[in-house]
């Protein structure tokens, strides 16, 4: 009997996050990371502004547009 097809795609997603490639794009990211000074999660990094926590995701998105209030209000 076969492995459910749920079950064959876990693997494959285990076996892809255990890949060195993916461990050297980990060292390569967190290495980036911590250059823009991050040091915790989640994080976002737009034109050198720097967004901390998920409920700073829309702002982020607003910064990457030029709709962000500050920007509208020449502050930033």
């Amino acid at each position: 009997m076969s492995a459910p097809s749920w079950q064959k795609q876990h693997c494959a997603v285990i076996d892809a996050a255990n890949a060195p490639s993916a461990h050297e794009r980990l060292k390569t990211e967190t290495d980036a990371a911590r250059g823009y000074g991050i040091f915790g999660s989640p994080a976002f990094v737009v034109d050198g502004e720097t967004f901390w926590g998920d409920d700073r995701l829309e702002e982020a998105f607003a910064w990457a547009g030029g709709r962000h209030r500050l920007q509208q209000s020449g502050v930033a």
